[in-house]
């Protein structure tokens, strides 16, 4: 079954990334024939201090309301 690994910045709160988690479920269940219960999605986060993109530093982006 589909496990989805997702690398993220630590700063999103649990809401956040169990919103994020049931979105990609829900995602992969639409597009593919995978039982609900047999998708995994694995939030992985790094520290903010480990992350660069274009030679500069970042921080998280804001969540979205809801």
């Amino acid at each position: 079954m589909p496990v989805i690994t997702v690398t993220l910045m630590e700063g999103y709160d649990a809401e956040t990334r169990r919103t994020l988690s049931e979105r990609l479920t829900d995602a992969v269940t639409d597009t593919i024939a995978a039982p609900l219960d047999g998708v995994t999605v694995v939030i992985n986060e790094v520290p903010a201090a480990n992350y660069m993109r274009g030679r500069q530093s970042r921080v998280p982006g804001a969540a979205k309301p809801g």
